[in-house]
């Protein structure tokens, strides 16, 4: 019980520093975030339904690498950027290596999408930002390369043509907010204000691709996705796709606050 004590106090100190810097400084909108984030079903779920100590741990440090690529992309503060990103992708994969996986997956293909866009400003920075992160954990990947050697077993692959994670089951298990071993989901608070914020069209002109992105991604995770297409790639080792809501629930958590404040709540 002490380790989640500790655990969800970083956890929150680490999210009201990440809202914070989302929402330029607003403290009442990184408090709202933060509490929404690390009190979510999907946190809870970790920490009991499956009592996953590396996973649960390492949902903490998501939140830092998001803010240092927000403020390299968004702000143009690379300095300070560069050294939360590594800094909180060394720390994820001090933690749970398969999430650290996953989060540089997610970031990959947001940069690759972003570079359609801009292509002049930030290729040196991300470089720059790699090599960091990689000097950094050289003292966990040199054993784990050696490890793997020595024919180590590696996390199993999931019979993804039997994927059962339908968005009508995350649906289900949102609304009465499961935290039972195999009930994944984001619970109904999130679910609710994601909705909400959907259906308000007309305000979410400047809030757009957060909307997007988290709905696209939220979708991701279940067998709309066709998952079995990727049964023999690398990406098995993955196991199961719902672990992509570690990053879900950041974004929906942003949009949440996002949502209160065109509702005028936070007001």
């Amino acid at each position: 019980m002490f380790h989640i004590i500790v655990e969800q106090f970083l956890g929150l100190i680490i999210a009201f520093y990440a809202g914070w810097i989302f929402f330029k400084g607003s403290k009442k909108s990184a408090l709202i975030f933060a509490v929404i984030l690390r009190t979510s079903t999907y946190v809870m779920y970790n920490d009991f339904g499956r009592a996953d100590i590396g996973e649960a741990w390492a949902l903490i440090f998501v939140p830092l690498e998001l803010t240092g690529y927000y403020l390299i992309i968004a702000r143009k503060e690379y300095i300070k950027g560069i050294l939360i990103l590594f800094l909180g992708l060394s720390l994820e994969i001090y933690s749970h290596i398969l999430t650290a996986v996953i989060t540089i997956l997610f970031l990959l293909v947001v940069y690759i999408l972003h570079l359609l866009n801009d292509r002049k400003n930030i290729i040196t920075e991300i470089k720059m930002s790699a090599i960091l992160f990689i000097l950094e954990s050289l003292i966990i990947l040199i054993p784990l390369i050696d490890l793997l050697r020595e024919h180590i077993a590696t996390p199993g692959a999931l019979l993804w043509d039997s994927y059962d994670y339908s968005p009508l089951k995350l649906i289900q298990l949102s609304l009465t907010n499961a935290i039972g071993m195999d009930s994944e989901n984001i619970g109904i608070v999130l679910l609710l204000l994601t909705f909400m914020g959907v259906c308000s069209w007309r305000k979410m002109s400047i809030n757009m691709k957060k909307y997007v992105t988290s709905v696209l991604l939220l979708l991701f995770v279940t067998n709309i996705f066709p998952w079995i297409l990727l049964q023999h790639t690398p990406l098995k080792v993955i196991q199961f796709p719902w672990r992509f809501l570690a990053i879900g629930i950041v974004l929906l958590s942003i949009c949440a606050v996002v949502t209160l404040n065109n509702m005028y709540f936070l007001r």
